[in-house]
């Protein structure tokens, strides 16, 4: 009998988990108002660059925390919707702000996730399955966004801005109909699953707006917003211990460097590249850093990017379902490591070819290193 009720019980659960309505709301404005009745007061100056970064690093310890806290493993969707890279997407598509890596005010964005509530934990949900879902079933969550920005060229804190979140949601099978009106509400977001950009994207709408309020009266902060030229990037050939075809390490390294372009980054032409490693004989075989440093210098690249693939445990490996990658970056003019990160190919089983599966791992790479500032 209590098999029976479980088996019942999971299959309503995927049911209202197909159709969810999600409401957000930051700090006691539930309707949204406050961006529109400060927008006639805001800064409208040019765009403002920026450089963003995220920090991930309390992701899997909320996941954990959570999980343990509410005996259920299938919180991660919601608690990811804090991190949703839709936040990434408002800061590129808006208005007042430009990506830029040579900005000086770098934007932190934290994410702490408080508590969460999933609709199969709430007492009403008996109800729902006795109504066959008619009634929807309620979950939320509760959670905090912090904005950090930083000076860069002075090491100093410009501003912190913080804003609690409010999360409910509705899940059932007449939750579809109410899909129509969530186009026309930000803070209204219907969804196949119980992940949202709702979160995001209400805490967005009122930091953009705070923000330039704050910019309207204070002429210091906005003077710190300006960029400098963006270094130039060199890809360094990749380093295979162990493989005897250049083809292969060729084909790593073109796969970063369009990655990298595509992030936005500003690269050295590939033809100087290629036509100075053949004038100094280094083939392409992975450099020394002295012999990364003197590519470096002539060609007038201001950082390298080292790479080197290996399998996850450390033994060389041309194969990308076991590999992993290092990478590292140097400043030539100091030939200082400015970071160094490694990343493993994970489980692609899905992907026949293997160059798809390491382009995949190169731009989910590339896409991590942005995440954490560090490109």
């Amino acid at each position: 009998m209590h098999s029976i009720t479980k088996r019942i019980s999971v299959l309503f659960i995927l049911i209202f988990s197909s159709h969810c309505l999600h409401h957000a709301s930051v700090g006691g404005d539930p309707i949204g108002v406050l961006p529109l009745l400060n927008v006639a007061e805001a800064h409208s100056q040019q765009e403002l660059p920026v450089r963003l970064i995220f920090d991930e690093a309390s992701r899997l310890a909320s996941e954990e925390r959570l999980a343990k806290k509410t005996g259920d493993d299938s919180i991660s969707p919601l608690v990811e919707s804090y991190y949703s890279e839709a936040m990434l997407g408002h800061f590129q598509q808006s208005r007042y702000f430009f990506v830029e890596p040579g900005a000086n005010v770098s934007v932190r964005v934290q994410t702490t996730v408080g508590s969460v509530s999933l609709a199969h934990q709430n007492p009403f949900f008996l109800l729902s399955i006795l109504t066959l879902s008619i009634i929807p079933a309620i979950g939320a969550s509760n959670g905090a966004i912090s904005f950090i920005l930083t000076d860069s060229e002075n090491k100093t804190v410009l501003a912190r801005y913080k804003y609690p979140v409010s999360h409910q949601y509705l899940a059932g099978i007449l939750t579809p109909l109410a899909s129509v009106v969530t186009p026309f509400l930000d803070r209204v977001d219907y969804s196949g699953d119980v992940r949202t950009d709702s979160i995001v994207d209400v805490v967005y709408d009122r930091f953009e707006s705070d923000l330039r309020i704050q910019l309207a009266t204070d002429e210091k902060l906005a003077a710190r917003f300006f960029s400098t030229p963006a270094p130039a990037y060199a890809v360094m050939p990749v380093d295979i211990p162990g493989s005897a075809f250049e083809a292969d390490k060729q084909e790593v390294r073109e796969s970063l460097e369009r990655a990298l372009v595509r992030s936005g980054i500003q690269m050295v032409e590939r033809a100087r590249l290629r036509a100075l490693l053949s004038e100094l004989e280094y083939g392409q075989s992975g450099l020394t850093l002295d012999q990364g440093i003197r590519v470096g210098r002539h060609i007038q690249a201001q950082r390298l990017i080292f790479a080197r693939v290996t399998k996850a445990n450390g033994v060389p490996s041309e194969n990308p379902d076991a590999a992993r990658i290092a990478v590292k970056c140097v400043d030539v003019s100091s030939r200082r490591i400015l970071w160094s990160e490694s990343f493993d190919a994970g489980n692609r089983s899905g992907k026949q070819d293997a160059d798809d599966r390491m382009d995949f791992l190169i731009r989910s790479m590339v896409s991590k290193l942005r995440t954490k500032g560090f490109i």
